[in-house]
């Protein structure tokens, strides 16, 4: 009881008489609260923690406030619209921390949704639906993800928001580039992107944690590439290039140098692919994003093995390794085929069979056509 009054004395002496303490590291004054038993206090300066951590692309930090503030919220059991709220800020971190389609993105998008089916908010819903659809469509469920897909734009036209409209074009059109229609896919990209540099970017950070500019636009590179204009993908590189590098949003910066070294590996040009992989895998592990940090691997093992590095072919299988052990399964097509070309290579004829089959097996099995 007596270390409980400590805890309450230093609080109240940090918030009333060093008031930017309690603004630039809410965390700290939230430990003291929680201390004392003034737990929604708490909680509320965790979120304003992880919020703080958002701000400045700190996926792994916000994540670690969100995931305290949620932990005790089941401890002392709040109200389930508040426990809702903690995990959809924490869904989006995770989605870049740990990987689109891991099990803790899977669990906290499904604990959201068991909430969300009793709840008429219909704003916290798309939430929901949006980190399940990101654990669907890069686990290549692909079925789920398009049906997912289709309602949130619906809903979000119904409901004249603008934020979940720039969410559901791009949804539509990720889903519509795995199955491979890419004549489809390319206006829902646009779409996305003309709505969005209507709006002031910072809220939607933090409700789903990327810049869709940025992504939409890498996704618009492989069309181009897929498509075979090679002129164009190089336009809109250099032009994705531009906005990447005023970005301070290591998360889509991630995203677009991983599209841009597999554009070049697509294209042949292997020495820009190994440069735009190594700036991916940098940003990656300084921002501990894991998924991203394995398509690096896989981007620059492709590149070094053309460029006759005996790193590459290894590095390669370590990264489609690692690409898996996050729960990822869209980039097998190409990957496994890199792969089947390694061992083609070396004279290893029946391994080369084997990674083909299994690429063309998971595209049959899928529905993830886009690269055959």
């Amino acid at each position: 009881e007596k270390r409980a009054e400590y805890h309450r004395a230093i609080a109240t002496t940090v918030q009333s008489g060093y008031g930017h303490i309690s603004s630039t590291e809410p965390e700290i004054v939230a430990w003291h609260l929680e201390n004392c038993g003034e737990i929604e206090e708490a909680i509320g300066l965790l979120k304003l923690a992880g919020r703080r951590a958002v701000a400045i692309s700190a996926h792994q930090e916000a994540a670690q406030h969100f995931r305290h503030a949620l932990h005790l919220a089941h401890q002392h059991e709040l109200p389930k619209e508040e426990i809702e709220q903690i995990l959809l800020l924490l869904g989006p971190q995770l989605l870049a921390e740990s990987g689109f389609a891991s099990a803790e993105v899977k669990k906290v998008y499904g604990e959201a949704e068991s909430i969300s089916s009793n709840s008429d908010n219909k704003e916290q819903f798309s939430r929901v639906l949006w980190g399940l659809w990101s654990n669907y469509v890069v686990g290549a469920d692909l079925d789920k993800a398009s049906s997912i897909a289709s309602e949130f734009l619906r809903n979000a036209i119904e409901f004249d928001s603008p934020q979940d409209i720039v969410a559901g074009h791009y949804m539509n059109g990720v889903s519509q580039y795995y199955y491979g229609q890419l004549g489809s896919a390319r206006p829902s990209f646009n779409e996305a992107k003309a709505i969005y540099r209507t709006m002031p970017p910072d809220e939607m950070d933090i409700q789903y944690g990327f810049d869709f500019n940025i992504i939409a636009s890498s996704y618009l590179l492989w069309i181009n590439v897929l498509c075979g204009n090679y002129e164009q993908a190089r336009s809109q590189c250099a032009a994705l290039e531009r906005e990447v590098d005023m970005l301070a949003h290591s998360g889509g910066s991630g995203f677009a140098q991983n599209f841009i070294s597999c554009m070049y590996n697509f294209m042949g040009d292997f020495e820009n692919a190994e440069h735009h992989a190594r700036i991916a895998s940098a940003v990656s592990e300084g921002m501990h994003l894991s998924q991203f940090g394995a398509q690096a691997q896989i981007n620059l093992g492709r590149a070094l093995d053309r460029l006759g590095s005996p790193q590459g072919a290894p590095l390669l299988r370590q990264g489609l390794k690692a690409y898996l052990d996050t729960g990822a399964k869209g980039a097998q097509p190409y990957a496994l085929a890199w792969n089947a070309e390694s061992h083609q290579d070396a004279g290893n004829i029946p391994r080369a069979e084997k990674a083909n089959a299994q690429g063309q097996d998971f595209s049959q099995q899928s529905g993830a056509v886009y690269i055959n």
